[in-house]
C-alpha cells in the first residue's frame, strides 16, 4: 500500500489481540499435530502447557507494525477496550453479544493486552468500547488527519479516512456516507453482536431500498415502517435500542438522537411510562 505519512493512525487493537493469540495457539497446536501424529485434543492439551508467548508477542508486534507502517506511526492512537460497555445495559431484545462465548480466549490474551499498554502505549477504555474512542477521535479531527485502522466494519458509521486491514483497503467515507451506513446497519443489525435488526432484511435487501432514492430521509422512513410492522407497540423503543446499539459515539456519550447515553432510560416500561 501506498505510504500516506500525513495521517495519524487510530489503531483499535481488540481484534488484533485476538487475531495474534489465537494464531499462536493455532500454530502450536498444528505443530503437535503433524510432529507427534496425535488428534486435535490431545494436541491442545500438550499446547496448553507449552511456552510459546514470544510467537505470540511477536505475532501482535508485527500486526501492529505493519499496520502502522504506511502512516504518522509516530503519532498513532492506540485503544484497547476495558472494563463495561454501556451498551449490555441498552441492550433488552437481545444479550448484547450474548451469541459469544466471553470466556473463549488466547492462552496469552492478558500477556498480550499488558504488552499493548506497557510497550505501545496503548489506552484501555472503559464504560464503552475501543471503537468508540476511535471514532470521537477521528470526528474531533475534522481537518481529515486522521485514519481508523480497524477490521470492524461498524466503523464505517464514522466519517474520514479509513484503512481495513484484512482487506488491505484504504478509502474515505464522507458523512453523508456515514449516516447512511449507520441507518442501514439498524435494519439490518448486527449478527456478530447478537442485534436483531429487521427479519430477514439484509445487506442486498437495504441497497436495494436505497438504490430507489439515494435519499436518507426517504430511507429512514423504509426502516421505521420496518420496526412497526415488526415490533408493533414497541417498534419506537426498538428502533431506539438497535440504533443506539450500533451507534459508535462521535461525541462523549452522545448518542445517534441527541441524547445523553448515561441519562437514557433503559427498559421497556419505563421507556412506554415516559412517552405514554
Amino acid at each position: 500500500m501506498t505510504s500516506h505519512k500525513h495521517l495519524r493512525p487510530l489503531l483499535d487493537l481488540d481484534s488484533f489481540i485476538y487475531g495474534s493469540g489465537f494464531s499462536a495457539d493455532g500454530a502450536v497446536v498444528k505443530g503437535f499435530i503433524e510432529t507427534i501424529g496425535c488428534d486435535k485434543d490431545k494436541a491442545k492439551e500438550l499446547a496448553s502447557e507449552e511456552d510459546y508467548l514470544h510467537h505470540a508477542l511477536g505475532n501482535l508486534k508485527q500486526a501492529i507494525v505493519t499496520n502502522l507502517e504506511p502512516f504518522n506511526e509516530s503519532e498513532a492512537l492506540i485503544y484497547l477496550t476495558g472494563h463495561g460497555n454501556y451498551r449490555e445495559e441498552v441492550a433488552t431484545i437481545a444479550p448484547y453479544k450474548g451469541n459469544r462465548d466471553s470466556s473463549h480466549k488466547p492462552k496469552y490474551y492478558k500477556e498480550l493486552r499488558n504488552y499493548a499498554t506497557e510497550v505501545w502505549g496503548a489506552q484501555v477504555i472503559d464504560g464503552m468500547e475501543a471503537d468508540d474512542a476511535v471514532s470521537m477521535e477521528q470526528w474531533a479531527n475534522k481537518d481529515k488527519s486522521t485514519i481508523i485502522v480497524s477490521i470492524d466494519k461498524d466503523l464505517d458509521n464514522t466519517p474520514g479516512w479509513h484503512f481495513r486491514p484484512n482487506r488491505d483497503e484504504l478509502y474515505y467515507v464522507t458523512k453523508a456516507e456515514a449516516d447512511r451506513n449507520f441507518w442501514m446497519q439498524v435494519a439490518t443489525g448486527d449478527a456478530t453482536d447478537n442485534i436483531k435488526g429487521l427479519y430477514r432484511i439484509g445487506t442486498k435487501t437495504v441497497w436495494e431500498e436505497w438504490n430507489k432514492h439515494h435519499d436518507l430521509e426517504k430511507f429512514k422512513d423504509w426502516v421505521k415502517r420496518g420496526y412497526e410492522k415488526q415490533y408493533k407497540q414497541e417498534a419506537e423503543y426498538a428502533l431506539w435500542e438497535n440504533a443506539t446499539l450500533v451507534w459508535m459515539l462521535r461525541e462523549p456519550w452522545i448518542n445517534w438522537d441527541g441524547s445523553n447515553i448515561k441519562e437514557a432510560t433503559h427498559g421497556k416500561e419505563e421507556s412506554y411510562e415516559e412517552g405514554s
